[in-house]
């Protein structure tokens, strides 16, 4: 007649399985559902598989031993070697399970052989949890020297893994003891049902911190992909620039009296350009245009497509002097450059306005720059006109100014 000792072991094995068996259903949702690459599909058909192990050990009354033997550590040995195999997919490594298989095999085929030579459980049980607790560390040696972004969650799991191998070998220890097991894999003296209570509760936790591991990492891809949509939104696609938006973005990180220069580039007669070759070859233009301007642009500038034919090349420093005789080397360049690069056989031009001022002020100066841009136009194209007054808010401008700004909130 079971004691109360068995019954309360056994029920720990019974409650084990069944809260792994609920993990491994939300487990498999949520990789259904996200369809991860990182490790955690694996993870997830290792929860599985220790969901069987223990089905089939504590199936042990009602189908044959052996069977119960081979399929229950099989298939906790399983476990273990795909969450090795999880743990070096999400840390990017090659993943290598054939060592770690082969040894599972070499100690399944030990458990049987102990049972069919008629050893006593207590052999088998400590060969089970040395098995157990070679894996274990075998785990462990993946999760050292961790990312910094994760490596709370990785020292997290590298303590459960410690435990679980702590408590397998001591489970292994105590077993060969031989101190009073009877006819039960989860029944024998106090020491192995408090050893077996350690590695149910180690066993619970792995998944738990597997499922912290999953959720940084997705984490981690989302701010990958916010990234990525930030960039989009502020780079130009065609000529590969930082756009309007990108442009106010750096201007506002400026303090307010930081002072600024802004050239306002626009090509000339770019129309007539896309009515002769079409708009693939204008775009041609552009994209080289985009390119020249990263050719010559110095640190501390930034250039920039504001919207069309039009960009600008902004001086973060405010040297008007140095930014004006800038704007004349682009100038030339583009008039020297810019036809042979997009494969023209006319020359192209354009026309700069370079006006300057303070952080704060940046609409005005802008205002001022296309100021000067269209004076450029008027009088002659292919040149520099430059605007010496500073720019200040709120300041009147004469004539047209086709440069839009940006876009109220």
């Amino acid at each position: 007649m079971p004691t109360l000792q068995t019954i309360s072991t056994t029920s720990i094995a019974v409650f084990l399985s069944m809260v792994s068996f609920a993990l491994s259903i939300s487990m498999t949702l949520l990789w259904r559902w996200e369809r991860t690459r990182h490790g955690f599909g694996l993870w997830t058909l290792g929860l599985w598989l220790f969901v069987a192990g223990m089905i089939f050990l504590l199936a042990r009354p009602m189908i044959p031993e052996s069977l119960s033997i081979l399929l229950g550590n099989a298939g906790i040995f399983s476990a273990l070697i795909l969450l090795r195999a999880g743990l070096q997919s999400y840390r990017k490594r090659p993943i290598t399970v054939v060592p770690d298989a082969v040894f599972a095999a070499l100690a399944t085929a030990g458990l049987m052989i102990l049972f069919v030579v008629g050893a006593g459980i207590d052999q088998r049980v400590a060969l089970g949890a040395a098995a157990i607790a070679v894996l274990t560390f075998r785990c462990l040696t993946v999760t050292l020297e961790p990312p910094t972004e994760t490596r709370l969650a990785f020292r997290m799991l590298s303590a459960v893994l410690v435990a679980t191998g702590a408590a397998a070998v001591g489970r292994a220890l105590v077993a060969l003891n031989g101190t009073g097991a009877t006819d039960s894999p989860f029944h024998g003296g106090l020491e192995q049902d408090l050893l077996y209570l350690a590695l149910s509760i180690s066993a619970v936790l792995l998944p738990f911190a597997l499922l912290i591991l999953n959720s940084l990492r997705n984490l981690e891809r989302l701010k990958r992909a916010q990234a990525r949509a930030e960039a989009a939104a502020a780079t130009d696609y065609l000529t590969g620039l930082p756009n309007r938006r990108h442009m106010f973005n750096e201007l506002g990180r400026l303090g307010a009296d930081a002072p600024i220069a802004i050239a306002v580039l626009d090509i000339d007669d770019f129309k007539r350009v896309n009515d002769r070759y079409g708009h693939s070859t204008g775009d041609r233009v552009l994209a080289q245009l985009g390119q020249v301007m990263r050719e010559t642009m110095r640190c501390g500038e930034i250039p920039v497509r504001l919207g069309g034919e039009e960009f600008a090349l902004i001086s973060l420093s405010g040297a008007w002097e140095r930014h004006r005789h800038q704007a004349e080397n682009l100038c030339r360049r583009v008039a020297s450059e810019l036809a042979e690069r997009a494969e023209l056989d006319t020359p192209v031009t354009c026309s700069v306005g370079v006006a300057h001022g303070l952080a704060s002020d940046v609409d005005a100066v802008l205002g001022y720059a296309d100021a000067a841009l269209y004076k450029a136009k008027r009088s002659g194209k292919n040149r520099v006109e430059p605007n010496p007054r500073i720019a200040l808010p709120g300041t009147r401008l004469e004539g047209p100014h086709h440069v839009s700004y940006r876009v109220p909130a």
